[in-house]
């Protein structure tokens, strides 16, 4: 098994026992099977690890968009079933979705280059979800931040998965009204 995935495997898991403050080096490492040498090679920080982690929940909306391809008349229901989506994604497993969520709005040094290319994908799908009408790339990122706030809420227990959709649904609307 490949090391990366082993320690991330472990990170996940647990994140998903205990949230952030469970995710601990020693721990990781020893649950990993690895040296803690061979963890900070690999990941100089927790923050770092759960970012990392977010490559597998784009990959889990990814097969659930290929189970469930969006179906609707406008961009806008499109956009807000495709966000609605990646709320469930995120949220299904609440521990971990907030130590995700924790980790990304960091700003630790390492997590850049994952959150980017978290941030790649997503954006990607969120045109796809919109086609065959085009979106504006300022209009996906700007979707894609009110998003991430919403999260953001969520996380701090200030939101539901719910309420998070309902926020996106008129931040869609409003958003794609001012764009045309």
């Amino acid at each position: 098994m490949d090391r990366v995935k082993q320690i991330v495997d472990a990170a996940v898991e647990l994140a998903e026992e205990g949230g952030f403050d469970n995710v601990r080096q020693r721990e990781v490492a020893a649950r990993a099977g690895v040296t803690l040498r061979t963890l900070y090679r690999k990941f100089r920080t927790k923050e770092e690890l759960l970012t990392a982690a977010m490559a597998r929940e784009a990959d889990a909306l990814e097969a659930e968009l290929a189970r469930r391809p969006i179906k609707a008349p406008t961009a806008e229901e499109r956009l807000s079933a495709f966000f609605s989506a990646m709320t469930r994604v995120l949220t299904r497993r609440p521990s971990l979705g907030k130590a995700v969520v924790r980790a990304m709005a960091s700003g630790a040094s390492g997590t850049v280059a994952h959150v980017l290319a978290f941030q790649g994908r997503a954006m990607a799908l969120v045109v796809g979800a919109a086609a065959p009408e085009p979106i504006a790339p300022d209009v996906v990122l700007l979707l894609l931040q009110i998003h991430f706030a919403c999260l953001v809420g969520w996380s701090a227990d200030l939101a539901s998965p719910k309420d998070v959709d309902g926020q996106m649904s008129r931040a869609i609307g409003i958003v794609l009204r001012g764009a045309r």
